[in-house]
C-alpha cells in the first residue's frame, strides 16, 4: 500500500488470525537484520488506522456483528 509497512501487516494479521503472519515478518526481520523501531507502538496504530475504517464501513452496510467485533478487538488493544 502506502505509508507504514505496519499498515500492510496489520490488514494481513486482522484477515488471517491464524497464519502467524506477525511472527513470521519479526522472524524475517530478526534473520535478516533489520531493527523494526517502536514495532509494536506502531503496529497498535496501524490496528487503530484500518480499525476505524472497518467500523465506518460495517456501520454503512449494517453488518452489526462485524462492527461488534471488530469494537471489541479495537477496545482490547
Amino acid at each position: 500500500m502506502y505509508g507504514d509497512s505496519l499498515v500492510d501487516l496489520a490488514t494481513l494479521d486482522r484477515h488471517m488470525p491464524r497464519n502467524g503472519v506477525i511472527q513470521a515478518y519479526l522472524d524475517a526481520a530478526e534473520r535478516d537484520g533489520i531493527f523494526i523501531p517502536h514495532f509494536r507502538e506502531r503496529l497498535a496504530g496501524a490496528y487503530y488506522f484500518k480499525g476505524l475504517d472497518g467500523l465506518r464501513f460495517y456501520a454503512k452496510m449494517g453488518r452489526e456483528d462485524a462492527y461488534r467485533s471488530t469494537r471489541d478487538f479495537l477496545l482490547a488493544l
